[in-house]
């Protein structure tokens, strides 16, 4: 009966040995900025983080070190209290602290916070070249210089080396890439404008070719001899091509009469009523004083005075104003 007594004495000391030990364990997690990294404390041996491992420690002082082949290790004395941490451990970043008795964790001031901002959101965020995130990204680091680097499709890459000894925001604006912009299709000559800022002409072949950043815009071709050309459209990232087709403006005409070419008759009593205006063999009535408008190309004119008429084949040019002086002859043979 005594040796049971003894026995269970002893297996309660054990226990409440064991509890005691137990408990005085924190969980340490250390965040390597790459993996698989081996996890040494104190020159043992503990494991791979892979970027992360967490494993439970005793209170006091340990030497730390990060170590992956080809990358610069990282050192740090650490102090396990008996609060939960965590270590950023940024490998190859030239950073090694040497710390006895100071304590990191998350809410100490040797960690930063770094955050990182863009007019593109969710752009890809590295750290040392290592991925951390996407925009918009926080993180804690400890203090050292880093090349933060923001990426994102279609866009060039942003790129900025800080030397982070406080909290810091970092805005990368992420300038859109030119792409190709091409019209055809058209007068030689033609200018080319964008949201109103004029961006050249076109060559002898009709084409005009540069690159603009993608977005909105209001397309206006102005050519000598046609309507303005005005159109909204939207520059993708692949770029833009269009054969815009121009409409032509009318040609315009007016007859001028010399008074001597009218008989005195006609010119005491409204002339202008006694003369005739054909064109393409239509009669135009009320023309007198007006400018009147044609289509481009091909038309014939004719004006009869008494048994006078003057006849003219003429080819009319778009947006070309012409004036017309009919007047009689003779020829003798």
């Amino acid at each position: 009966m005594k040796t049971k007594k003894y026995f269970f004495f002893i297996l309660s000391i054990f226990l409440l040995t064991f509890s005691i030990f137990a408990q005085s364990k924190v969980s340490v997690t250390i965040i390597a900025s790459e993996g698989p990294a081996q996890i040494i404390l104190d020159g043992k041996l503990y494991g791979t983080a892979n970027p992360q491992m967490t494993i439970s420690l005793a209170k006091g002082s340990y030497d730390l070190t990060v170590r992956k082949a080809g990358v610069g290790e990282y050192k740090q004395r650490i102090t396990v209290g008996s609060r939960a941490m965590t270590v950023h451990a940024p490998l190859g970043s030239g950073t090694s602290i040497q710390q006895p008795n100071y304590p990191v964790q998350p809410v100490q001031p040797s960690l930063y916070n770094l955050h990182v901002t863009s007019n593109v959101f969710g752009a890809d965020v590295f750290v040392n070249t290592v991925p951390a995130g996407k925009t918009p990204f926080t993180g804690s680091y400890p203090p050292g210089t880093y090349t933060i680097t923001v990426k994102s499709p279609s866009y060039p890459d942003y790129m900025q080396t800080i030397t982070l000894n406080r909290d810091m925001t970092i805005n990368a604006n992420l300038g859109p890439s030119l792409v190709p912009f091409s019209l055809g299709n058209l007068i030689p000559g033609a200018e080319i404008y964008l949201n109103g800022s004029r961006l050249g002409v076109t060559g002898n072949n009709g084409r005009f070719q540069t690159q603009v950043q993608p977005g909105s815009y209001t397309l206006v071709i102005r050519t000598p001899g046609y309507i303005e050309f005005s159109l909204q459209i939207n520059v993708g990232n692949s770029g833009y091509n269009y054969n815009p087709t121009l409409q032509a403006r009318n040609a315009s005409f007016r007859i001028q009469i010399p008074g001597l070419q009218l008989e005195s008759s006609y010119r005491r009593n409204s002339p202008w009523n006694q003369v005739s205006l054909f064109v393409d063999n239509k009669e135009i009535k009320n023309y007198y004083g007006q400018s009147l408008d044609l289509s481009p190309g091909q038309h014939s004119i004719t004006v009869i005075s008494g048994v006078f008429q003057a006849h003219l084949s003429q080819n009319f040019s778009a947006g070309k104003e012409y004036t017309l002086e009919p007047f009689t002859g003779m020829n003798v043979r």
